[in-house]
């Protein structure tokens, strides 16, 4: 049974924290003396206990004989309900995860919410809650939520008659679609490059492909102001000097202040 499976390796890989929350959150999201709240948090229990105990014991434990359908059923709400908890404000939080990917997973999460406030035709702050969103996408390089958040604020403006303002907002998406592929094309030829350095026996292997690699970032590092392609481009480029015994060079590229400290703000404001 696929879902088992997936359940068990999705609940054992959770924190004591989040295991926690679980049980929180079934309280929270079921009716006084609900049968299935019971059932999933023993459910939790023998999984946590043994993640090894097959289908039909976790059946007979259950339900006391086999019953395959509400089985299935529990186990895939069970399954969906551990997600919503992975993705609750608390849990993002706790520090799993580096500082960027929390920040995609908050973002997203601001997104769906920008969305539901659209659809209920509220838009009181619909504007600020962009706007922050559109900040801290920018902050990160998250071109993707950026773009989107960049198309909302473009409607919410058509919306309210703002025409002025969506000939600037048209820019700045232009600015951040140009962002996006070459963020994603200069990270791809970054970690080809790399790997042609690990598995080159000497440097003359990839001499000439690491010269076009960094005039590539160079380019599009100044096109975009990008840290994340300005950091790939100074990496190779020090690299570069090295091979080239260069090591005064190498030293001030090494040493040199990072794309991200110089580049405080890297994309066109509407505000």
């Amino acid at each position: 049974m696929n879902s088992l499976i997936s359940l068990k390796n999705l609940i054992h890989k959770l924190k004591k924290e989040e295991v926690r929350s679980l049980y929180k959150f079934l309280d929270f999201n079921s009716e006084r003396n609900d049968p299935n709240q019971l059932k999933s948090k023993q459910l939790v229990d023998l999984i946590l206990d043994n993640k090894d105990y097959s289908t039909l014991d976790l059946q007979k434990t259950l339900y006391g004989v086999p019953n395959y359908a509400a089985f299935n059923k529990l186990v895939n709400r069970l399954y969906d309900k551990v997600l919503e908890v992975i993705i609750l404000d608390i849990n993002l939080n706790r520090g799993y995860y580096s500082e960027r990917g929390r920040r995609v997973f908050e973002l997203r999460k601001k997104m769906i919410q920008v969305d539901l406030l659209i659809l209920k035709g509220l838009r009181e702050n619909l504007n600020k809650e962009l706007e922050k969103i559109i900040d801290q996408s920018k902050e990160y390089e998250i071109y993707d939520i950026l773009i989107q958040a960049l198309y909302s604020k473009q409607r919410f403006n058509l919306m309210v008659g703002r025409l002025p303002k969506t000939d600037v907002i048209k820019s700045e998406i232009l600015h951040a679609e140009n962002c996006w592929t070459s963020f994603n094309k200069s990270q791809s030829i970054f970690n080809d490059m790399v790997a042609r350095i690990n598995a080159s026996a000497g440097w003359l292997d990839y001499k000439f492909e690491l010269e076009e690699a960094i005039e590539f970032l160079k380019i599009k590092y100044e096109e975009t102001n990008s840290p994340s392609i300005g950091f790939n481009y100074l990496f190779l480029a020090t690299e570069k000097a090295q091979r080239n015994s260069d090591y005064i060079l190498a030293c001030l590229l090494y040493t040199s202040p990072s794309p991200r400290d110089r580049t405080r703000s890297r994309m066109p404001s509407s505000a």
